[in-house]
């Protein structure tokens, strides 16, 4: 593992955010040996204008106003920084001219802001690792001149509605100018190496403290459910195949198929909701999570195959896995890697056919499934990591 260095972090994820984040497990794990600082995203203009009273909102205006250096020690190593100033709300420009002009002024704004932090901490020869925020800091490493600049990718980010007028154009410049390009999948990595041949798939590493069979939860498994297929994370109809979750549920009315977690509003006004044997249980803490998945007979994971979702690498395979459970899961790129413990399936009938047979199959190979999921850990991740940013040190001398 890579120790005694100095790194800054970037990203479009708030260190204190809620659910799970890459950048926040990387920084946690790589202090551990190195000093981090975590830069959460700055305000922008748009946020301002429609949060002004939110109490975080509010204390960052003030900081703003005041000129503070709103710098938070985490933990021995890992400090959290929030950027003291505003960017323009650029997104929506169609003009690319205009959009970059505004992109040049928000990235020497929070560069800036980042250089008065790395003064404070007397960072030296840092290395800068950037996790999606291409907009806002395309031209840090010019600006911030780190001794290495890494940028990662852990989502097919310009499929997003977001990056719909400028994203490609923006991270293929991004790709360039970096270092190395660390992806959490093959199929990441393949899009990123014609723009860079530093560009590698690095895995993903997965939290499963949490994840060991324990107890049922009484809420989820009743008398009347007597096979349960169970999902567990966000209902997002942008990622997840709603026609397939009421094929699962028309075709077997016996089967319950349980969905823990948030819906979005297509999900809320879908079909599925009118079908008595599809149970809603909405959003629970991540530390329940376990529970439920234990209730599961077969977990599932019925994803869309779309340019936003086809690269991706879904954690929640990992943590079905090291709760034992048979997993069902719509055939990818990267979940063709998981083909020896999950089924995996390339139309309806297959996803159907294959939660048949998982539930044959539930009691047997549990302990491969543990095994393969704890070869997915943060540790392993860091270590991949790690070994790039040495190689690629040693190409720059």
């Amino acid at each position: 593992m890579i120790e005694n260095r100095d790194i800054v972090i970037t990203g479009l994820q708030n260190f204190y955010g809620e659910g799970g984040s890459n950048a926040v497990n990387i920084a946690r794990k790589l202090a551990m040996k190195n000093r981090v600082l975590y830069v959460n995203y700055p305000l922008d203009r748009s946020t301002v204008l429609r949060k002004r009273k939110d109490p975080d909102v509010s204390k960052r205006l003030r900081d703003i106003h005041k000129k503070n250096l709103p710098l938070q020690q985490y933990e021995e190593n890992l400090w959290v920084f929030n950027p003291p100033t505003i960017m323009e709300s650029t997104s929506k420009i169609p003009f690319a001219p205009v959009f970059n002009m505004l992109m040049r002024i928000n990235n020497k704004r929070l560069a800036r802001q980042i250089q008065r932090a790395i003064d404070e901490l007397d960072f030296r020869d840092f290395i800068l690792f950037e996790d999606g925020d291409i907009y806002r800091t395309l031209y840090l490493k010019e600006l911030l001149q780190p001794g290495l600049f890494i940028y990662y990718s852990r989502d097919n980010i310009t499929a997003t509605r977001f990056y719909r007028h400028h994203g490609k154009r923006i991270e293929s410049l991004m790709m360039k100018k970096a270092d190395a390009v660390l992806c959490n999948s093959q199929y990441l990595a393949d899009l990123a190496l014609p723009y860079n041949p530093n560009s590698f798939n690095v895995g993903q590493g997965v939290d499963l403290s949490l994840f060991r069979e324990q107890k049922v939860a009484s809420d989820l498994k009743t008398d009347e459910m007597k096979v349960v297929i169970g999902y567990a994370g966000a209902l997002n109809a942008n990622r997840l195949d709603i026609e397939l979750i009421r094929f699962l549920a028309e075709s077997k009315p016996q089967w319950h198929i349980v969905l823990v977690g948030p819906e979005d509003e297509i999900f809320k006004k879908s079909a599925l909701h009118r079908l008595s044997n599809v149970v809603f249980t909405g959003k629970k803490p991540l530390e329940k999570l376990p529970a439920y998945i234990q209730g599961f007979d077969v977990a599932i994971n019925p994803q869309l195959v779309n340019d936003i979702t086809i690269g991706n690498y879904p954690r929640k395979i990992d943590e079905y896995l090291a709760m034992g459970k048979p997993v069902v899961a719509v055939e990818t790129e990267t979940m063709k890697m998981f083909s020896e413990v999950v089924f995996l399936a390339e139309d309806y009938q297959a996803f159907l056919k294959g939660c048949e047979q998982a539930l044959k199959e539930k009691e047997e190979n549990v302990n491969r499934r543990k095994a393969v999921a704890r070869e997915h850990t943060w540790d392993q991740n860091i270590e991949n990591i790690s070994r790039i940013f040495n190689e690629i040190e040693k190409q720059k001398r």
